[in-house]
């Protein structure tokens, strides 16, 4: 069982692995730490235990980390205060903020809420946003009122129904089958609150972006319209210190795994 802290009123689960700079580490949208170990690709870095402390943690309401049936609570600004808060209670005056998806649009906020916490930045497929965010938007609401007209199993057949990015397209991979199984792990009761919660949300105005200046490696992969790459390549214009890297096959999205480390490892000493 992951331990808990309780976190601006409700408990959020998380592990810790190693002593050193702090990387806390947020996962997608529907994900979980969980889900992120069955795949195997994102969260999971080999950091050196003695140079760094990684902590991953299930987001409010996303695996064992319940959450209220607020729509509120799950707005990407609101989840980095969670992030922040559970690095204070956790004894981290300064952290490298990393995520994917949802959890690259939580550091972001973090970074810009509390500039002087956040010493480093990794964002990996960065989700929709500005110009793209208003038909995401229109995905995750009719998500919600799908769930609530028709219940959970509906919701796992259209999930099962979406085409895998293209990446993964040719490898043999039950991607519709995997998708109905982690949407039936949701929970019905507070899942259409976390899609309206990301529904009102976006990454923060470009120009408070742009007065990022903290080191930053962005992550991005081509072929999928829902991490889409124009975020990326739009966050790599905007932060001053940024380096972007696009996978245009598995190969190179393994060897993201290291990147990350030698990133890490790379930043100043504190």
């Amino acid at each position: 069982m992951s331990p808990t802290v309780e976190v601006r009123g409700g408990p959020l689960a998380y592990d810790e692995v190693g002593s050193g700079r702090a990387v806390l580490w947020g996962h997608g949208l529907s994900s979980s730490r969980a889900e992120e170990d069955a795949t195997g690709l994102l969260g999971a870095w080999p950091f050196a235990t003695d140079e760094v402390r990684r902590i991953r943690y299930d987001a409010r309401g996303h695996g064992r980390s319940p959450g209220p049936a607020d729509p509120a609570a799950y707005r990407w600004d609101e989840l980095a205060l969670d992030q922040l808060e559970l690095a204070d209670a956790l004894g981290n005056d300064r952290y490298v903020a990393a995520g994917a998806s949802m959890g690259c649009a939580t550091a972001l906020h973090a970074a810009v809420l509390a500039p002087e916490r956040v010493e480093a930045l990794v964002l990996a497929i960065p989700p929709t946003a500005w110009d793209t965010r208003p038909a995401q938007r229109a995905l995750y609401e009719a998500g919600a009122g799908l769930i609530d007209a028709e219940g959970l199993a509906a919701f796992a057949e259209v999930s099962a129904a979406a085409p895998p990015p293209k990446l993964f397209a040719g490898l043999g991979l039950d991607w519709g089958a995997q998708a109905r199984e982690r949407a039936l792990a949701l929970d019905a009761m507070t899942f259409p609150s976390v899609l309206r919660g990301a529904a009102a949300s976006d990454l923060p105005a470009r120009e408070a972006v742009a007065a990022i200046t903290v080191p930053t490696l962005i992550l991005a992969w081509t072929g999928d319209e829902t991490p889409p790459v124009s975020t990326a390549e739009r966050l790599a214009e905007l932060l001053p210190h940024a380096a972007l890297e696009v996978a245009d096959d598995l190969r190179s999205i393994l060897r993201w795994s290291q990147r990350v480390v030698d990133f890490v490892a790379a930043l100043p000493a504190h």
